[in-house]
């Protein structure tokens, strides 16, 4: 994710929406969520699809999941299994994809 300062100026959700529109920044944004927790990521999904212009309705219809439970997901009353998270990341049009840890040198 770029080395932007962020504008006083600019709400911080409006700013951060008009940064997720990219489509290389919306896949480093949920690549960092990912690591974080699954309720960080869960949000940053939510986040993208908001950016995106994505309802919840359109977003449950092409991940074919009940527009309820994703509902359910985003206030993080149930966690979804895997395949639900691999048809909503389909649904924003991002792939997922693997890559091995960097190892780090410990001093």
């Amino acid at each position: 994710m770029g080395k932007k300062k962020h504008d006083p100026s600019v709400p911080f959700e409006e700013g951060l929406h008009k940064r997720l529109k990219n489509s290389r920044y919306a896949r480093a944004y949920l690549r960092a969520c990912i690591e974080q927790s699954d309720a960080t990521f869960l949000r940053a999904i939510q986040e993208v699809s908001k950016a995106k212009g994505i309802t919840v309705e359109q977003l449950a219809s092409r991940a074919e999941i009940n527009r309820v439970s994703l509902q359910k997901i985003y206030a993080g009353k149930t966690s979804p299994a895997f395949a639900t998270v691999r048809r909503l990341l389909e649904g924003l049009n991002i792939d997922l994809s693997f890559a091995p840890k960097k190892r780090t040198v410990n001093a």
